[in-house]
């Protein structure tokens, strides 16, 4: 019972930071125009209410991207205590390849054109996602807790 809990407490946690993941690199995406738009000699100002926005954007685009990743997810980390890959690494690149397939998926449904935001976006979010997730349910430490 207490693997159940771990591991909804660890989705749960990833919900929460993906979605911030996704929208802390959208903002950081919108200052790094800004950044190339003064430095080109662009006279302007950075608008709050821009950043505000792009935060948004970024958030929203990880919920939309949490309808895939959670299940699948949830699947790949069946998959990976099964074959015994419990470090850091196999999650490392699950994580990835779970942002990749989220990202595509999305694309093709939706008919956005992919671009260089949304791979930063997805490989940043999958990295911190399998990351983040492999850190606070720490699967390596399951068969030193049953033995």
């Amino acid at each position: 019972m207490d693997l159940i809990r771990r591991t909804s407490r660890t989705f749960a946690s990833l919900v929460i930071a993906i979605v911030f993941a996704c929208a802390l690199v959208h903002m950081l995406g919108m200052l790094m125009v800004y950044g190339s738009l003064l430095i080109g000699g662009e006279p302007m100002s950075i608008n709050p209410g821009i950043l505000a926005g792009s935060f948004w954007v970024g958030a929203m685009q990880g919920v939309s991207v949490l309808l895939v990743a959670i299940p699948l997810g949830a699947l790949s980390h069946l998959v990976l205590v099964r074959s015994g890959g419990t470090a850091l690494l196999p999650y490392l690149l699950a994580g990835l390849v779970l942002a990749g397939a989220s990202t595509v998926f999305l694309g093709v449904t939706n008919g956005f054109a992919f671009n260089a935001a949304y791979a930063v976006m997805a490989v940043t979010s999958g990295a911190l996602g399998g990351c983040l997730f492999w850190l606070i349910r720490r699967p390596d430490r399951d068969r030193a807790t049953a033995s």
